[in-house]
């Protein structure tokens, strides 16, 4: 028989988490409400863009199922990596890893990189943490990446609510660059001020609901290098927000949001050096309507919704003729089907159709500029090996150009492959 004191301790502890989860929601609404859709990167080039109409279809064929992305995110320790052909001369890349070790009951250590490449050449970045918890609510962490030449490191503290991966709020403020002006002997270049980059991260889980999000902002900074007369200036900010809901193990729906929004400008006033002499501002929305729904035991089938738009305002600042500004917009519908051969293989077929609008407009616009619009269609067929829930699977991917489909020439829809692996402990 359960005591009254154990049961006043009980509603206690449920109204407790009630009104934790209740500050976590407000929280979420302050961080990620009404967000301009600029993170620290390392990408200092300006340039024009060169995707093709079907790109958004392959970063949908070629990403990591629903089922992979949930498990890469509760677990403490992995790695994964994925890429795949965009029928240019580049290569979408994705590869990430992340380690976590407790030392002891207050006291962990912990490694992150992110990478993911599918418009322009980005350097590699990664931190490595420090926790103390001198509550079990409550972390703070010393964050930093250390580099050989250290004018290039970064450090940061962090504090979080909670604990990882539900119900809790964490903040981070990274310095950039911090010792650049002190530790730089190799040239006369400095910064105003260096970037400062601050990242919100939360998560939360009541019932059947799972919301999860992230936002980095890089704050408006300048880099001048007196010997080249050239000012660099940037800034750029990162959103992203997971909604599920999920009323039994196998079935699910949600949706996913992307974007970024980010500036950056070379300008070198006393040469006429295109290269030094321009700005941009990229922008990237991405929404994602998703459902998942067993057919049965051998059978599992997935379908969804996808909204993207690219868009890079490019402009040349030595006389305006090479100006332009580009955008891609793709509205695609989606369906999947995975079939489990064994228990450790299984063939996954996906069919991906878009309405696209492909945008290359001159500065001022031009009469000769009419945007591309086409409905393209891609058929997607992989094989994979391995348990993501156990020692980790490796996925080979095949992607056929259905639209450019010919009789004579069945070969001619080969599109392209990827390979993906991903390996959580």
């Amino acid at each position: 028989m359960t005591s009254r004191d154990t049961v006043g301790e009980q509603s206690c502890d449920s109204c407790g988490r009630s009104i934790a989860r209740a500050v976590l929601l407000a929280a979420f609404g302050v961080v990620f409400g009404g967000l301009p859709a600029c993170a620290s990167d390392g990408a200092r080039q300006v340039s024009k863009s060169n995707l093709n109409p079907e790109n958004f279809l392959d970063l949908q064929a070629y990403s990591f199922s629903k089922r992979e992305d949930d498990l890469w995110y509760e677990a403490d320790n992995g790695w994964r990596s994925g890429g795949g052909s965009l029928g240019l001369d580049l290569l979408y890349l994705l590869l990430e890893v992340k380690l976590r070790h407790p030392l002891s009951e207050s006291w962990s250590v912990g490694f992150e990189l992110e990478q993911e490449e599918f418009y322009e050449i980005k350097p590699l970045n990664y931190l490595v943490e420090v926790e103390w918890r001198p509550q079990a609510w409550l972390g703070v962490a010393f964050v930093g990446m250390p580099e050989y030449d250290k004018r290039h490191a970064d450090e940061g503290l962090g504090i979080m609510l909670g604990h990882q991966p539900w119900d809790f709020l964490r903040y981070r403020r990274v310095l950039h660059d911090l010792y650049y002006n002190e530790k730089n002997f190799y040239d006369n270049s400095t910064y105003d001020a260096h970037p400062i980059e601050d990242v919100w991260e939360g998560a939360l889980r009541w019932e059947k609901w799972r919301l999860r999000g992230k936002r980095a902002e890089v704050r408006p900074f300048t880099q001048r290098f007196p010997a080249e007369q050239l000012t660099f200036k940037s800034s750029s900010v990162e959103t992203a927000l997971v909604l599920d809901w999920q009323p039994s193990p196998e079935r699910l729906l949600g949706v996913t949001a992307k974007s970024f929004d980010t500036h950056k400008w070379r300008e070198a006033p006393n040469t006429t050096a295109r290269a030094d002499n321009r700005r941009q501002h990229l922008r990237y929305e991405s929404l994602n309507l998703y459902g998942l729904q067993p057919l049965n035991p051998d059978w599992h089938g997935s379908f969804g919704l996808r909204w993207d738009r690219f868009c890079n305002e490019f402009r040349d600042l030595v006389d305006g003729r090479d100006s332009e500004d580009f955008s891609l917009k793709s509205l695609q519908l989606y369906s999947e089907l995975r079939q489990t051969t064994s228990p450790t293989t299984a063939w996954e077929y996906g069919l991906y159709a878009a309405d696209v609008v492909k945008t290359s407009a001159s500065v001022p616009a031009a009469t000769t500029d009419k945007p591309d619009k086409k409905l393209e269609i891609k058929l997607r067929v992989s094989w994979q090996v391995g348990k993501v829930d156990d020692q980790g699977a490796l996925r080979l991917i095949s992607t056929w150009d259905v639209d450019s489909f010919s009789p004579s020439s069945f070969l001619g829809i080969w599109d392209g492959g990827s390979m993906t692996y991903q390996h959580t402990f």
